[in-house]
């Protein structure tokens, strides 16, 4: 059975994806994000509430939405479901899709374009969500493909798939944040320790006793008191030039 993003599904249905997202001319990256979003790849799933009676893979509304007028055992049908909720999803892709729009804008367009789930801010919860499945859909990433056989669930060409990028553009704003927080990490263990560890040692008292043999710690022109008494701060506007010697 075919897995991927915590998410696992039948065989038959992911053909059936397949083909409707290719007869639908949605990317199947995007078409799998909002199954998976929606129902959770399952087609029988439905949603009856006071306000909303949702049916299927894409969760069409019944009661004034891409359902209307359909019974709930039209809307169960996969095939069928998909028939009626992808071509919507292609015109918001059509009129949303620009090479140099930013990803998270393409998405959000395309989400609230196509009424998956419609009008929402940009903020709501619901927005992460879709856009962390689509992020990892198109990456491909930890996925069985059909009868089992390794590699990924789909493998979209070039010309079919819009979020091949993604990979590398997730990559490239992940790991900075991660080298700040080691960075911020690392300065501010290093400040605690030279402010309340390194006074206490004997290299702290060794360095003082060396330090007031050097000539230079008086020199009014050099300005190295701070080099040679690590109590000392630099005062503002004192900083050596370029190439002073250390």
């Amino acid at each position: 059975m075919p897995n991927a993003c915590n998410y696992t599904w039948s065989t038959a249905l992911d053909t059936v994806i397949r083909e409707e997202s290719r007869s639908a001319g949605v990317p199947l990256d995007l078409a799998y994000t909002f199954v998976a979003v929606e129902s959770g790849f399952d087609p029988l799933i439905r949603n009856l509430s006071a306000i909303e009676d949702s049916v299927g893979l894409l969760q069409l509304n019944r009661r004034g939405g891409q359902g209307q007028g359909y019974s709930v055992a039209q809307l169960q049908d996969p095939r069928f479901n998909l028939q009626v909720g992808l071509p919507p999803i292609r015109r918001s892709y059509e009129l949303a899709w620009a090479p140099d729009r930013p990803p998270f804008d393409f998405i959000y367009a395309v989400a609230v374009g196509s009424g998956h789930p419609g009008p929402i801010a940009r903020a709501d919860p619901r927005m992460t969500r879709i856009m962390n499945a689509w992020i990892c859909f198109s990456a491909g990433v930890g996925q069985v493909g059909p009868d089992g056989a390794p590699g990924a669930a789909f493998v979209p060409a070039p010309a079919e798939s819009l979020a091949q990028f993604m990979a590398s553009y997730v990559t490239l704003f992940m790991f900075p944040g991660g080298i700040l927080r080691g960075l911020t990490a690392y300065f501010r263990a290093n400040y605690w320790r030279r402010k309340f560890v390194y006074p206490f040692t004997p290299a702290f008292y060794a360095r003082r006793f060396s330090a007031a043999f050097d000539p230079r710690r008086l020199d009014p022109q050099t300005r190295l008191r701070h080099i040679f008494d690590p109590r000392i701060r630099r005062p503002p506007g004192h900083r050596p030039p370029r190439g002073f010697p250390r």
